[in-house]
């Protein structure tokens, strides 16, 4: 499914601890990862994702007098996926630990 802006949101806002199927966890971290990537204009124009960022809803048009670009739509998107991915990441290895005991 394609990534946007209202999806990355609301997978910033989910709480991983909860999670107690590996299978689905691992489904969202790799959500999260995509996510990132197209939240951060940075690693989006590094991974030719840019264009779908923009198209999803992650960046706005920054026209000025002076100057035109564009600007995130939140500018603690990519900070608060990154947090959520910590979680699921330690969720995960707490998950993964239980599995092999």
């Amino acid at each position: 499914m394609y990534m946007t802006f209202e999806r990355a949101k609301r997978l910033s806002a989910d709480i991983y601890s909860r999670y107690t199927d590996i299978g689905q966890l691992q489904k969202k971290r790799v959500l999260l990862l995509d996510a990132i990537r197209r939240a951060d204009s940075i690693a989006a124009q590094e991974n030719g994702l840019l264009e779908d960022a923009i198209k999803g809803g992650f960046f706005a048009d920054a026209t000025t007098q002076s100057s035109t670009g564009i600007v995130p739509r939140d500018m603690w998107l990519a900070h608060n996926l990154k947090t959520a991915l910590s979680e699921a990441d330690k969720r995960f290895h707490e998950l993964a630990k239980e599995a092999r005991a």
